[in-house]
């Protein structure tokens, strides 16, 4: 800071402040001149510094107070709740459901399959509790969309789908050729259902050293439930059938992407 008389930079603040006028502002400090004795008014940079943080904190607080919580979608109200719970007594939508179903909605329409694929879970699980079956074609579109796109967990929920005949006419061909699709991309579950299909004959033709392939695959990707299965089968291959089995796993292995459920 200079000294506005003499440019002097020997300056400190004044214990006895000159005559404040109206163009002095609030953020201002008396100073005065050790070399001329000038006294004057200039800004004082660290109580604007903190009158802005206040308001920053102050604005945060506000946000914050009057902002919904984002509790993964957590009613705000008793009456929201109650809203909730008449709606699904009368075949409805939760209010729960609708949330969910809004901010996952412009996100599927723009095509993310993450999206299409959460949408459809949420508007399975409604269709669940409400009966409308409405939802549960809704939810079959966006899970088709997901899993055409290659996404792995809607390609294996549509084969459950197909497999089961969960909201669609049951296919066991079809449940094979998405679990397939899955399988390749590195999904253990997939690699298990499609190791079992193989096994028991469902949608394609029965081989045991193909199933042995899919399930041991799946096994050392970390499922359990394939380790049971692969071991049924060791005792019905012959030696030969075993090490070309284990083979065609360790090929595949080098060549399919590691992915976890």
């Amino acid at each position: 800071m200079k000294c506005p008389k003499c440019h002097s930079t020997s300056v400190r603040k004044s214990r006895r402040q000159s005559k404040r006028s109206a163009s002095h502002g609030l953020f201002q400090v008396a100073l005065r001149c050790d070399e001329c004795g000038f006294r004057f008014y200039a800004r004082d940079r660290g109580s604007i510094a903190l009158a802005l943080a206040s308001a920053f904190s102050l604005v945060a607080f506000v946000s914050y107070v009057f902002s919904p919580r984002d509790d993964e979608f957590r009613y705000e109200t008793a009456s929201d709740q109650a809203a909730s719970a008449a709606a699904v007594e009368n075949g409805g939508t939760s209010y729960l459901g609708r949330l969910q179903i809004e901010r996952l909605s412009s996100a599927a329409e723009e095509g993310e399959a993450n999206a299409q694929m959460k949408l459809a879970l949420v508007l399975t699980e409604e269709f669940e509790t409400s009966g409308d079956s409405s939802l549960q074609r809704s939810a079959d579109k966006w899970l088709k969309l997901a899993a055409a796109q290659g996404l792995p967990d809607a390609q294996k929920h549509l084969g459950d789908r197909f497999r089961t005949g969960n909201g669609v006419v049951q296919d066991f061909s079809q449940a094979v050729d998405w679990y397939q699709q899955a399988a390749d991309q590195g999904l253990p579950s997939a690699m298990y259902s499609l190791g079992e299909m193989i096994r028991t004959g469902q949608g394609v033709e029965q081989n045991y050293v193909d199933a042995y392939v899919w399930l041991n695959l799946a096994a050392a990707r970390g499922d359990k439930r394939a380790q049971d299965s692969r071991g049924q089968i060791v005792s019905l291959l012959s030696t030969s059938q075993l090490n070309d089995a284990q083979r065609r796993a360790r090929e595949l292995d080098d060549t399919i992407p590691q992915v976890s459920d």
